[in-house]
């Protein structure tokens, strides 16, 4: 307790000092960036996804990008369906998603699907492995997806619209306005997709495996983002943001079940604020506050009434930067408050959690620079483990850099975990963990084909793994601290682009991990065990090539998953596979500051016959095709 007070102490202290500096007359900022502000990590390269790569794939979920142009393994339960993801072998509760700094990890499951968030909404994503804890907090212990928002610099009106239809009763519409003001920005994005997803599958579970169609499986989502950015001065900003989305979802059975006739839906309600102050020595000040509202529904055939749970989540946050010297220092203060209210809880449950984060780097050793981050939280009334990452990073030469790190992380469980009725268990410890990390980065800026290299080699020991296993009295499934998990792994990341004249250009990337993730288990019956985790791939990999030349677009896309465990003994496996897609594109001017863009994506190329989850079928090769309208005018001052 003494040591949060003492840091808190010391934050409203730095903070006083960035608001007395007020006073000073100097303007030090010409233009008032905008940003999302909140400390990158130090201790985990930021791999960000290429903006080509994103404005190919507007009309997929980040679930599928993601499947297509990184080595994560994404779980899928086919497309517009559940799809989570797991980072190093850790679980989908053990990767966190920030949008625009803030964590949208739904609290019940602790995780979020993949497959509501659609890469339309987002200007900039990126992909941290490794854990960050001591950065993000809870749900970050094997890697972080950060999307952002980004307001463009050029002054003028953008009006796009996409529509776009494919396989399987697949349609949707995009639109997105943007007028960029002398003192501000306003930008609308809003969307609606429905899918049948009746495609055809081998039910390989019924003799002479006979073709058959899945059923259940339609979906549809409508969502809008409106975003205000506001230029107050030329030291301050405030930034308003709003998501909301409604989606419906039949679930389809399995090759092994009958059709139950099952359906959710899902209401989300994502608003922000933030108030940005700049002074004279490019530091800043940052309040900010969100508030999240979520309510799913579940119903089945033979329930007679719906499952339904609601939880809200209340954030306040305040960030201040400084630089003593050589060294800079960002601190943040922050509070979260979750509330549920579930048919499946005995009661309403909450929880409180404050927190503070202390982040400076300092150079020393001439080439040599240390990383610091730390963060102490209060769960409710109780401090949780205190949470670190040192890193030592040396800058060889102009090309080469090689980082050491090692970092304390933790994840709470979820509200699922600690009460679910029957199941849940209210006495569980948080999950905590030790990470080892060595990066080197290499790049060639000077050779024609620009290569950039990131090899990361890792071991990270998770204690207290969060287990549902069957009772041995009753026979339901209950929630128990049971399993140490041991990961250890590698991941490489290759990019190299070759410009040729009149801005042709191809890219090559290759985004590759290894990981051998046992679970060291001692069960309800005390007995030993150790076990790869389940549907987690020894090596799961993927690259693409693009090609641009001139007017149009050729991308190839190839990712690789590798044999996974569906038992907890490793006694049954699913098979490796492949997928391949292909995105083409070209795109002219029809007229002046209107521009005509037409597309085909096909995926699964190869009509490969595979199952993500057991018991499930993918589809197979499948088209997307459409139209994107853009007009822009960067010369209109509104």
């Amino acid at each position: 307790m003494v040591r949060l007070n003492f840091l808190i102490f010391l934050f409203l202290l730095i903070i006083n000092n960035s608001i007395l500096s007020q006073n000073k007359d100097t303007i030090f900022l010409k233009e008032v960036s905008i940003k999302s502000t909140k400390v990158n990590s130090a201790f985990a390269e930021n791999i960000i996804i290429d903006s080509l790569v994103i404005n190919s794939f507007t009309n997929n979920s980040l679930g599928e990008l993601l499947d297509n142009v990184s080595s994560v393994n994404v779980k899928s339960y086919g497309t517009g369906m559940l799809s989570t993801i797991s980072i190093r072998g850790t679980t989908s509760a053990q990767a966190s998603v920030n949008w625009n700094g803030f964590n949208i990890n739904n609290p019940m499951l602790g995780q979020i699907d993949f497959s509501l968030i659609p890469v339309f909404f987002a200007d900039e994503i990126s992909l941290q492995y490794g854990g960050n804890s001591s950065l993000w907090g809870s749900n970050s212990m094997g890697g972080t997806i950060n999307i952002k928002n980004i307001i463009p610099s050029d002054t003028g009106i953008s009006i796009t619209y996409e529509k776009t239809f494919g396989s399987f009763g697949m349609k949707r519409d995009n639109i997105k306005s943007f007028v960029r003001l002398n003192r501000g920005a306003l930008s609308v994005k809003a969307y609606n997709g429905e899918i049948k997803n009746n495609y055809p599958y081998n039910n390989i579970v019924k003799p002479n495996k006979p073709k058959e169609i899945l059923i259940n499986a339609a979906g549809t989502q409508t969502a809008v983002m409106p975003e205000l950015y506001f230029i107050i001065n030329k030291k301050q900003t405030l930034t308003l943001r709003n998501w909301v989305q409604y989606s419906t979802q039949q679930i389809p059975p399995t090759m092994l079940t009958l059709n139950k006739k099952e359906k959710q839906t899902e209401n989300i309600n994502r608003t922000t604020a933030e108030w940005k102050y700049f002074n004279n020595n490019n530091e800043y000040l940052l309040i900010r506050t969100a508030y999240f509202d979520e309510v799913f529904s579940y119903s089945s055939y033979f329930q007679l009434n719906k499952s339904i749970h609601h939880n809200s989540n209340y954030v306040i946050e305040t960030e201040k930067s400084m630089h003593i010297k050589n060294i800079s220092i960002y601190m943040m203060l922050g509070n979260t408050y979750e509330t549920v209210n579930s048919t499946e809880y005995k009661n309403e449950v909450n929880r409180n959690i404050s927190y503070l984060t202390v982040f400076f780097n300092k150079p020393f050793i001439k080439s040599f620079v240390f990383y610091a981050s730390l963060r102490q939280e209060m769960y409710n009334t109780k401090l949780v483990p205190f949470v670190f990452s040192f890193n030592i990073k040396n800058q060889i030469n102009n090309n080469l850099s090689v980082k050491v790190s090692l970092s304390k992380n933790f994840r709470y469980p979820s509200f699922n975990d600690l009460y679910w009725y029957p199941g849940g268990n209210p006495n569980l410890q948080p999950e905590k963990g030790y990470l080892e990390d060595l990066t080197m980065k290499w790049t060639k800026t000077n050779l024609l084909f620009a290569p950039e290299l990131i090899l990361s080699i890792y071991n990270s020991n998770i204690y207290n793994q969060i287990m549902w296993l069957p009772s041995q009295s009753n026979n339901i499934w209950e929630a128990n601290n049971l399993a140490k998990v041991w990961s250890r792994g590698a991941n490489i990341n290759f990019l190299s682009q070759i410009k040729f004249a009149n801005d042709n250009y191809v890219k090559l990337r290759i985004d590759a991990n290894f990981n051998r993730v046992t679970s060291h288990t001692y069960g309800l019956d005390n007995n030993y065990r150790k076990y790869q985790l389940i549907y987690t791939p020894l090596f799961c990999g993927s690259y693409s090539v693009t090609y641009v030349i001139k007017k149009a677009m050729f991308g190839f896309y190839f990712h690789y998953t590798g044999t996974r465990y569906t038992t907890s003994d490793n006694s049954s496996k699913l098979n490796p596979y492949n997928c391949l897609s292909l995105n083409v594109g070209y795109k002219w001017y029809v007229i002046n500051k209107i521009m005509l863009k037409v597309y085909l994506q096909v995926n699964n190329l190869l009509n490969a016959q595979y199952q993500v989850i057991e018991w499930r079928p993918m589809p197979p090769i499948n088209y997307k095709t459409g139209i994107i309208l853009n007009f822009l005018d960067k010369k209109i001052m509104v």
